[in-house]
């Protein structure tokens, strides 16, 4: 499948193939679609599993991750030291 589409890519550069052809070419446009189309689940599907692998391989935090769960409790100190300024007025 590739390879054809590969061949029709080579076709359009060196002018022997127009575009305008490929797009009248019911059955060549839909092919087109099709692969892409299959090539994208594919290629979702081992990205979904490599995240999937990440997440699962390490049990630890990222340092991205830490640096956001220290901002959380800051922000949740910020909110309390408001509360009891608020309070006390």
């Amino acid at each position: 499948m590739i390879v054809i589409l590969a061949a029709f890519e080579i076709l359009q550069l060196t002018g022997i193939l127009k575009v305008t052809q490929i797009v009248a070419n019911f059955y060549l446009f839909m092919f087109s679609i099709v692969v892409v189309s299959v090539l994208a689940v594919i290629g979702a599907i081992f990205l979904g599993m490599t995240i999937a692998h990440r997440l699962m391989e390490r049990k630890d935090f990222t340092p991205f991750e830490e640096e956001m769960f220290s901002m959380r409790e800051q922000m949740n100190r910020i909110e309390k030291m408001i509360e009891t300024i608020n309070k006390e007025k």
